[in-house]
């Protein structure tokens, strides 16, 4: 009987050891996304300003026995958005730092940089997004005072993993600021991203909705 008290103990102890390690906070970014200033500009080219933007991931799951969409935010995402003098748009590689993704639940961001996107292990700290080249036939033209909407394809790498994605993206230009939005959906098992076994969170959903509103300067 002592001998498997004993036994119990040990496993308890170590489900509460396991539990702490999946949940404590994520390491910090190895870097900030900087502000553009008039210093930094190029000529028809615009960088995100972290301070106006916004990249985000929802997913449905059971949040202690109850339906729920958890949403995690970050600002740190950069890219470069260059707009000819005809008003033909390029857009550049996207990184976002998964490091400093937050939900409403530290225990959850804890497991989400630990087990989750692994986003602890340097090669894994950045999810990038790279846009395939447009043609000439489907190249966005952008127009001051004016709003377009196009697809954005490329490959999308989460985890090591790199697959096709795209996305549906809106910009507008006002004088010299650009404003974007990006929508679409991905899998998360195309990216073999599994969610272990919580005690506070249960059948979450293969489907991720990944939304951004970003400012450019």
């Amino acid at each position: 009987m002592k001998k498997i008290l004993s036994v119990l103990v040990i496993i308890a102890i170590l489900a509460v050891v396991i539990f702490l390690y999946a949940t404590r906070g994520a390491s910090a970014p190895t870097e900030v996304v900087e502000v553009p200033t008039t210093e930094t500009a190029v000529p028809n080219t615009y960088r995100i300003n972290p301070d106006m933007s916004t990249v985000s991931f929802s997913i449905g799951e059971d949040l202690r026995g109850s339906r729920f969409t958890a949403v995690g935010t970050t600002n740190q995402v950069s890219t470069e958005v260059t707009v000819a003098p005809d008003g033909s748009v390029s857009v550049g590689t996207v990184s976002v730092n998964a490091r400093t993704l937050k939900t409403d639940d530290s225990r959850r961001d804890g497991a989400i940089a630990r087990l989750i996107l692994k986003s602890e292990n340097p090669e894994n700290e950045y999810i990038t997004f790279t846009p395939t080249p447009f043609t000439s036939e489907n190249t966005p033209k952008l127009v001051d005072g004016t709003e377009i909407t196009f697809p954005l394809s490329g490959s999308l790498t989460i985890s090591g993993v790199t697959k096709p994605a795209t996305f549906t993206a809106k910009l507008s230009k006002n004088a010299n600021i650009l404003s974007g939005t990006v929508e679409g959906e991905i899998k998360r098992s195309d990216f073999g991203i599994t969610v272990p076994s919580l005690s506070f969170i249960a059948n979450v959903d293969d489907v991720v909705v990944l939304k951004a509103g970003v400012t450019l300067q």
